[in-house]
Formats: C-alpha cells, structure tokens, sequence
C-alpha cells in the first residue's frame, strides 16, 4: 500500500496499518487496518458497523490442546474470546458480522490420506462455531491452494484479499 497524498484521507496511510501476526489478534476503530498474511490458516474478521470497530485473528488450528502457549493460534479459543470482547463492548450478536479468509491446502502428497487438510478444518471449524455464537458469516474467500494477503479496513469493513496466484477480490 502506498502512503495517502490526501491529508484529509488517512484511511490508507501506513501509519495506519496494523499486523497481525500468526495465532494473534488485534481489534481497533477506523482508521486502522489490520493485516495479516494466511495459506492453511483462517483470518478471522469480526465488525460492528455502528462504531467501525473490528478484530481480526490469524488461526493456525481448529481446536485448543492442553497446551495454551499462544492461544489465539487456536479456533475456538480465538472465536470464544473475539466474540467475549464484543459482547464486553456492548454488542450483541445482531450487531456483529464476520469474515473468513484463507484455509488453503498448501501441502500436498502423494499419499494425501495421510495428511489432512488442515486448511479445509480450520474454515469448518470457524463457520461451525460462528454459526453457534449466532454470528453471520457474511463472505468468504476460502479453500484453494494460494495463500492469500488479508487487508481488513476498519472504515467500511471491507476486506481486501490479495491471492498469491496474483488475483485481487475486495469482501
């Protein structure tokens, strides 16, 4: 992204930009984008359009283990605690709409039995816990093989998806 020449439009300034790195989350009010960058994992956006506020987690599994060293990087966890934050905000779940992206199948074998396609489990495991939580999913740009580049603008909701394989969608 390049840095705004409007003094008055700072929505795509860098100063604005926010990363979000693997199994972490962040949450802010507009102006910022959160950003992340997702093959086999799942970024996570969730928005409140009366406040322009959201939050995005980067998830690498579908489910917590007994080790919680970053438990963000986990589906449930990151959902449980997303929607937590909102509800702590005075949302309810009408108020609350999400976003999924990526779920890529970046490995693959000759014996592709034997690996699963953790990218496939992870997009079912956030719309099955969404779908508990009463949070519309609203749009998607899952599955594949590329990874995609996650730009989650916190103005409109917008999510604007950068596919390695060169393709540009706006969600």
């Amino acid at each position: 992204m390049q840095e705004s020449n409007n003094k008055n439009n700072d929505t795509f300034n860098l100063k604005n930009i926010v990363y979000v790195p693997i199994g972490g989350m962040d949450f802010n009010y507009s102006p910022k984008i959160l950003k992340t960058i997702v093959g086999s994992c799942v970024a996570i956006a969730l928005y409140a359009k009366p406040d322009k506020f959201g939050a995005l987690a980067h998830i690498m599994l579908p489910k917590s283990t007994k080790h919680k060293s970053n438990n963000y990087k986990y589906a449930d966890f990151a959902i449980n605690n997303m929607v937590q934050l909102f509800y702590s905000k005075n949302y309810k779940s009408k108020d609350i709409i999400a976003k999924l992206v990526g779920g890529a199948k970046i490995y693959f074998s000759s014996q592709d039995s034997i690996i699963p396609d953790i990218g496939k489990e992870n997009v079912l495991a956030c719309r099955k816990l969404l779908i508990e939580k009463n949070i519309p999913i609203v749009a998607e740009d899952v599955l594949g093989i590329f990874g995609r580049t996650v730009l989650f603008n916190l103005l409109d909701g917008s999510i604007i998806v950068k596919s390695f394989n060169g393709n540009t969608l706006k969600l």
